[in-house]
């Protein structure tokens, strides 16, 4: 008997009840790496017990949800969810506090709950395992599911926390046509599904895997600002004070050089006495990551973000954002760290990802003679990825698929 069937009979088992499951979307899934969504699950019956249904495990926790209601006009619901203070239950032996410990997060904030997306789910008794020695189901039929985003943090005590939810389909505030020419910006979501994947969300399919060299698929990466973000071991190994720029070098165009703590890389063939500054025609910053481990540190610079902590893991680059010791990993801490390739919403955004052209190696001009010349690798490949050092030299012979500029609907 199904589900429905049992539902739409005179009565259920007296012994039956129904089962409220939550689910948190901590770490969304990633198509472009085919990683799947992490989430931290909860149930409200009344047992300290996990209950497991679907082959998912929910951990008990005080939750309430109130105010779902579906209409076929008017503004859509906004529920609100009730929890405990779980920035005080998280410090004490708490379920939430092993299932985060479990995906090494060691730190917990209530903001970082804000624009996660919640699963609410209803099933019967009969349908989950209670505990460890529960028998499992055959089934696991549920009711039909909701799904909202949690939008903003209603009310707070030292006891409980009241957030107001959305729907993933808010409309609220847009207007048509919604895509209002406002001036440089670009209104695509940053890497949205490919277009051989049903582009539902934008029109920008970016990859980081976009160039190849060689028959060598490569990663690329840049910052907000459009500065490239390169792997340490593309550069040498030991920088000498010969590689710092100098204003007697003529360098050419490619060339990268430390200054001030800074790599730059050369916008200009023929490059001499102008010095490695912000916004130079002749200069751009360079970012560099290595890979992250477990026992890496997280630094975070006071006087410019930007020259924080940078680190390399299963295809993304992350930034520091909280000072922090090891074993913070930065796929399940965004309180820690976050994604450092992001989009500078510009036409130079675009020219800097999609135009990009890619060299095997640079030479550097390292003494006074620029004829005796070192060399940075363009792309080097470590433990099964390669990573790519991008020209400063764009190909013009590649489209770019800003079919939405000039517009936005909000600004960067």
């Amino acid at each position: 008997m199904t589900l429905s069937n049992e539902i739409q009979a005179l009565e259920l088992d007296a012994d039956e009840n129904l089962i409220l499951l939550y689910q948190v979307e901590w770490v969304p899934a990633d198509p472009t790496t085919n990683t799947s969504a992490v989430y931290l699950n909860f149930h409200s019956y009344d047992t300290n017990d996990t209950l497991t249904f679907d082959s998912e495990d929910y951990y008990a926790m005080p939750i309430q949800i109130e105010g779902i209601e579906k209409q076929a006009d008017g503004a859509s619901a906004r529920p609100t969810l009730t929890i405990p203070n779980v920035e005080t239950i998280f410090r004490s032996n708490h379920p939430l506090r092993s299932q985060l410990a479990s995906m090494s997060v060691s730190d917990f904030s209530l903001e970082e709950l804000l624009n996660k997306r919640i699963i609410y789910r209803k099933t019967l008794l009969k349908y989950v395992k209670v505990g460890t020695t529960g028998t499992t189901p055959t089934n696991s039929f549920q009711f039909p599911k909701s799904e909202y985003v949690i939008d903003r943090i209603a009310a707070k005590t030292s006891i409980s926390v009241q957030l107001e939810l959305a729907s993933p389909f808010e409309l609220t505030n847009v207007k048509l046509p919604s895509r209002v020419v406002t001036g440089k910006y670009c209104p695509w979501a940053y890497k949205g599904w490919r277009l051989d994947k049903t582009d539902v969300k934008s029109a920008c399919h970016w990859a980081s895997n976009i160039r190849t060299h060689t028959g060598s698929t490569a990663l690329v990466f840049f910052t907000i600002d459009d500065e490239p973000l390169i792997f340490q071991s593309c550069l040498p190994e030991s920088i000498p004070s010969t590689y710092n720029w100098s204003a007697t070098i003529t360098y050419p165009i490619n060339s990268i050089v430390l200054q001030d703590n800074v790599y730059w890389q050369s916008l200009s063939a023929d490059n001499l006495g102008n010095t490695p500054e912000e916004h130079s025609p002749f200069w751009r910053i360079v970012r560099t990551y290595i890979e992250w481990n477990a026992q890496q540190s997280g630094t975070v610079d006071v006087a410019d973000s930007r020259r924080s902590s940078y680190v390399f893991k299963n295809g993304k680059v992350y930034k520091c954002v909280r000072n922090h010791g090891a074993s913070k990993d930065p796929e399940t801490n965004p309180a820690f760290w976050t994604t450092a390739d992001v989009c500078g919403k510009l036409i130079a955004s675009c020219k800097a990802r999609y135009q990009l052209d890619v060299r095997t190696a640079f030479d550097i001009p390292i003494a006074a003679d620029s004829s005796s010349p070192g060399q940075v690798d363009g792309i080097v490949t470590h433990n099964g990825y390669s990573h790519l050092v991008p020209t400063a030299i764009f190909n013009n012979q590649i489209s770019l698929p800003f079919g939405g500029f000039p517009g936005t609907k909000t600004f960067r």
